[in-house]
C-alpha cells in the first residue's frame, strides 16, 4: 500500500515458498491475490488475472470466504484495466455475493465502487455516481471511503460536472495525503487537474497533472502514468500547444498499449483524432478513428463506437469495419 512494488513482490513470493512447504492453502491464496494486486499497479493485467484465478482455485478449497471475495475482486480489477467489462462485472458480482452472504460491509463496499467505476467507463456516469454513493454508506474504513470518493469524482468528471468533481477531488487529495496513499494520489491528482482544465484553469491543471505523473512514476502505478500523460496532452491542446499535445497523447497511447488497456487506448486514439481534426490533418484523424472504432467495437461499447463514427462522418472519413485487429 506504500507503493514499494519490489518489496511487495519479494515478500509475496517468500509467502508462496513458505506456504507451499507447509501446504497452507489460505496463505497461498492470499499471496497470489497480493501478486494480482501488484500486477494491476504495475500494468500487467493478464498476469494479475492469472494470479487472481490461482488464488480463487486455492481459496475455494478453504473456509476463507472473505479472502475468496477479495480474490474475485482483484481479478475484476485487472479485467477492468484490460477493458473486458462483462467478465469484470461477473467477477465483481461474485465478490458482492460473498460479501452479502458474510454480512461483510468491506467486500460489499469494494464491489459497489468498482461496479460503479465500470458503469462509468461504459458510459453510464449516473449509475456510477449512485454506486459510489452506495459504497460510501457501506464503507467500514477510511481507505475504502477514499476509493469510493475517487470513483464519485471520476464519474462526475466523465459526466462533465467539473465543479462537483473539483469539490470532491480536492477534499480527497487532502485525505489521501494524510493517509500517505500515494498510488491513489497518482489517480486522483490528475483527475483533479483535468477538472481544473475543463474550467479553464490551465496552469493549475498542468501543475496538478505533472505532480500526479511524478507520483505514479515513483510508486510504480503504470495506469496512472497513462492517465496523466493523456491529461497533459488534453491540457496542452486547450493551451494551443499542439506539438506538445501530440507528444503526450502518443506517450499515453504507448503506455496503454503496453498494458493492453484497450478501453483507455481507444479513448486516447479519439483524443488524437480530435487533435488531427484541429490541425486539419484528416489522414491522421482517420487513422486514429479507425483504431478507436475497432477497439470500441471489440469491447462492445456502442456509445463510444457511435461517437467515433459520428466524428468520422463529420470529417468525411470512411471507417474500416472489418475484423481487423486494432493496434
Amino acid at each position: 500500500m506504500l507503493g514499494d512494488h519490489v518489496r511487495a513482490v519479494q515478500h509475496a513470493h517468500h509467502a508462496l515458498t513458505a506456504a507451499t512447504h507447509s501446504r497452507d492453502l489460505v496463505t497461498l491464496g492470499r499471496a497470489h491475490y497480493v501478486l494480482a494486486l501488484e500486477d494491476y499497479w504495475a500494468g500487467q493485467p493478464q498476469q494479475g488475472i492469472e494470479h487472481g484465478r490461482q488464488a480463487i482455485a486455492l481459496l475455494e478449497q478453504t473456509a476463507e470466504r472473505e479472502s475468496l471475495g477479495m480474490a474475485y475482486f482483484y481479478v475484476a480489477l485487472n479485467l477492468t484495466l484490460l477493458g473486458d467489462f462483462a467478465p469484470a462485472l461477473a467477477a465483481v458480482a461474485q465478490a458482492q455475493a460473498l460479501g452479502a452472504a458474510l454480512g461483510d460491509p468491506g467486500l460489499q463496499s469494494y464491489a459497489a465502487w468498482l461496479t460503479g467505476c465500470i458503469c462509468t467507463m461504459q458510459g453510464d456516469g449516473a449509475r456510477g455516481i449512485a454506486l459510489a454513493q452506495q459504497s460510501l454508506t457501506q464503507s467500514p474504513h477510511p481507505l475504502n471511503t477514499a476509493l469510493a470518493l475517487s470513483v464519485w469524482g471520476y464519474a462526475c468528471l466523465e459526466q462533465g460536472d467539473a465543479v462537483q468533481a473539483i469539490s470532491l477531488l480536492e477534499r480527497l487529495v487532502q485525505h489521501t495525503d494524510q493517509m500517505q496513499y500515494q498510488r491513489l494520489q497518482g489517480f486522483v491528482i490528475p483527475l483533479l487537474g483535468e477538472a481544473h482544465g475543463m474550467c479553464g484553469h490551465l496552469e493549475t491543471a498542468r501543475d496538478l497533472v505533472s505532480q500526479g505523473l511524478d507520483i505514479s512514476q515513483r510508486v510504480t502505478y503504470r495506469p496512472g502514468v497513462g492517465v496523466a500523460q493523456r491529461a497533459l496532452g488534453r491540457i496542452a491542446q486547450r493551451r494551443g500547444a499542439l506539438v506538445e499535445a501530440e507528444r503526450y497523447l502518443q506517450e499515453a497511447c504507448a503506455t496503454f498499449a503496453a498494458m493492453s488497456a484497450r478501453y483507455e487506448l481507444g479513448r486516447t486514439h479519439l483524443d488524437l483524432a480530435a487533435l488531427g481534426q484541429s490541425r486539419d490533418d484528416v489522414e491522421a484523424a482517420a487513422t486514429h478513428l479507425t483504431e478507436a472504432y475497432a477497439l470500441f467495437t471489440a469491447l462492445h461499447l456502442p456509445q463510444y463506437a457511435a461517437r467515433t463514427a459520428q466524428l468520422a462522418s463529420v470529417l468525411g472519413v470512411a471507417l474500416r469495419r472489418g475484423d481487423q485487429e486494432p493496434g
